[in-house]
């Protein structure tokens, strides 16, 4: 990792890249780059343009940065191959009903699933490919902090869909 990186604390490890970046109200905000998803162009755009000092970044360490976790997506991508296919579908509780229900009726879920079927249930995420650019910790920490330790599955249905809305 470059000097330059170091003295904003950025860290970054095998499966995520974290940047603190300044929000419009000018607070800084960590933001979470999953590997594999940008191009470098995008990363290298999202250092210079959303990261705090990030034009001060050396474009040729973010590219050794970026090449690294590249490498390890590839890497994930064959070791973990066909682990999707396995990913068993079960049944939603019944207590959900009236929550997902809620949600399938929602205006935003019909406009964005309207050439494809849906179906709700409980799946194992480890398995899926979910695709992500990022996500700020601020966001993830909301969220943590209204669900609490042990949510009930209707108060996970409703947060995932007020957060996504």
């Amino acid at each position: 990792m470059s000097s330059s990186a170091s003295a904003t604390n950025t860290t970054m490890n095998e499966s995520t890249n974290f940047r603190s970046n300044a929000t419009r109200s000018g607070a800084v905000d960590t933001e979470v780059w999953l590997l594999g998803q940008p191009s470098l162009h995008e990363y290298l755009d999202f250092v210079k343009d959303s990261v705090v000092d990030g034009s001060d970044f050396s474009k040729a360490d973010l590219t050794a940065e970026w090449v690294a976790a590249s490498e390890y997506y590839q890497r994930l991508e064959e070791s973990e191959s066909g682990i999707a296919d396995d990913a068993e579908c079960l049944p939603l509780d019944t207590r959900l009903t009236l929550a997902v229900e809620q949600v399938a009726a929602d205006v935003r879920r019909r406009r964005t699933f309207t050439a494809v079927p849906i179906e709700f249930g409980m799946v194992e995420l480890d398995k899926l490919i979910l695709c992500q650019k990022s996500v700020t910790w601020t966001f993830v920490d909301a969220i943590a902090a209204r669900l609490g330790s042990s949510p009930d599955p209707d108060a996970l249905v409703r947060a995932v869909h007020s957060a996504i809305g």
